[in-house]
């Protein structure tokens, strides 16, 4: 075989195994989260600190890198491990969001992670900034906005000022369907600062949805005085 002939052999075997690497590579990344969709918290926990699961190419990959993300920082098995282990998943977790919302600015969910990761990391600055993008991208998501509440709710004092209006129209938007009014009920039992926000949207709320909240936390009250509020 000419010298030639065996350059191009050889060129082509070098670039027929980078194509299979890279193949592979992204089978990886976007296997990687449905691999994992049916862990426990706990294994969840270990994959996502051993970089096992990383955002695909996909929105269906990307949104399940997320869900496990939120799973590893706020589930108990999440919240119980070392320190080490905390900070390699918020590593992963922040490094994922920030090269979701590099390639897909739109995506709201992301946006909240990153935000998510700053209230553990300790950066109100970020917390807010971050915030800020998941309402502008995803101002009527009713699923983001579940867990946008939750995360405000938890760090009300370090929210801006400018943001506060923004997290009761995400309040508002619960109010509006009986999945939001189910998932604010409880809530409203149990946080006072919060039901006082919500009483306030509740005197200009239609008078069907704010009965129906009312009907709502008033079955969930009897509910648990019957079992002494198990």
């Amino acid at each position: 075989m000419s010298s030639s002939h065996s350059r191009s052999a050889a060129i082509l075997a070098a670039t027929s195994a980078a194509l299979l690497l890279s193949a592979a590579y992204i089978t990886m990344v976007e296997v990687g989260p449905f691999a994992t969709e049916r862990l426990s918290e706990r294994a969840t926990v270990r994959a996502m600190a051993a970089g096992i699961v990383a955002p695909g190419l996909s929105i269906q990959s990307q949104t399940d890198f997320l869900f496990h993300c939120r799973v590893a920082m706020t589930s108990l098995a999440g919240r119980a491990q070392p320190t080490a282990v905390r900070e390699q998943i918020l590593d992963a977790c922040g490094d994922g969001s920030d090269a979701i919302v590099a390639a897909a600015p739109g995506f709201s969910a992301a946006w909240y992670t990153g935000a998510l990761v700053a209230s553990f990391t300790g950066e109100p600055e970020k917390l807010n900034q971050w915030l800020a993008q998941s309402y502008a991208t995803g101002p009527f998501e009713q699923w983001i906005a579940e867990l946008r509440v939750d995360l405000v709710e938890d760090n009300f004092a370090e929210l801006d000022a400018d943001l506060v209006d923004r997290h009761l129209a995400d309040l508002a938007i619960q109010l509006t369907n009986d999945r939001g009014r189910r998932f604010l009920a409880s809530r409203y039992l149990a946080f006072p600062q919060l039901r006082e926000r919500i009483d306030l949207l509740l005197t200009t709320a239609s008078e069907p949805d704010a009965r129906r909240f009312l009907n709502i936390v008033d079955r969930l009250r009897v509910e648990k005085e019957r079992t002494h509020g198990r």
